[in-house]
């Protein structure tokens, strides 16, 4: 009975020497890959390794973003400036009649020569001031709306659609990818500020 428990113990012995030297090897081989134990369980779980915190690259504005928003805060300003000093000239250019109350319509010119300054200021950092790029793109899509609801009606004439032409669709697209941009970079900064938390977890 002594025998058998003797070779029982000898038996159990040898494989956690075993298990001590496989451990032990693959530790030498993740270091000389210059694999982390951290690393090693992300392949192991998720089948792939995390990426570095270094290897994590910032999203930063591109130089065209703030051209763009500078550009709209220019145009903006001009068309409100124009829409508040000669309210009936966009009526007459088309062949419209002149609304009765040019106030109503310097009061659309004063709110887009607003967002005019709105737009110059998110030109300074358009990935900070995405809100402001948000409020100007959802403007730039429901105006459009509006207009086909009038034009469907025979409120407006076709002609009329330049004014959406110049302050609404040219926009759509850089608008859109700036928001987008915006996006990348908030999840990138997210990353990188749970990667070292995650990272002392694995140590």
């Amino acid at each position: 009975m002594r025998r058998r428990q003797s070779l029982e113990n000898g038996c159990e012995m040898r494989q956690a020497a075993v298990g001590r030297n496989a451990g032990e090897a693959a530790t030498a081989a993740m270091a000389a890959s210059g694999l982390t134990s951290g690393v090693f369980t992300d392949v192991m779980i998720r089948g792939r390794p995390r990426p570095a915190l270094a290897d994590r690259q910032p999203v930063v504005a591109a130089p065209w973003m703030r051209w763009v928003l500078a550009a709209a805060g220019v145009y903006n300003l001009a068309w409100g400036a124009l829409a508040i000093l000669a309210p009936q000239w966009s009526f007459r250019a088309v062949g419209m009649e002149a609304p009765n109350y040019p106030e109503l319509w310097q009061c659309i010119g004063m709110i887009v020569g607003v967002y005019g300054i709105g737009y110059l200021c998110a030109a300074t950092d358009p990935l900070r001031h995405w809100p402001v790029v948000l409020v100007g793109l959802l403007g730039k899509v429901l105006g459009p709306i509006g207009f086909a609801g009038a034009l469907l009606s025979g409120r407006f004439p076709l002609a009329f659609g330049w004014n959406i032409l110049t302050n609404d669709l040219a926009w759509w697209v850089p608008f859109a990818l700036i928001l987008v941009a915006a996006w990348r970079a908030a999840a990138s900064a997210g990353d990188r500020a749970v990667a070292p938390s995650v990272a002392g977890a694995d140590a």
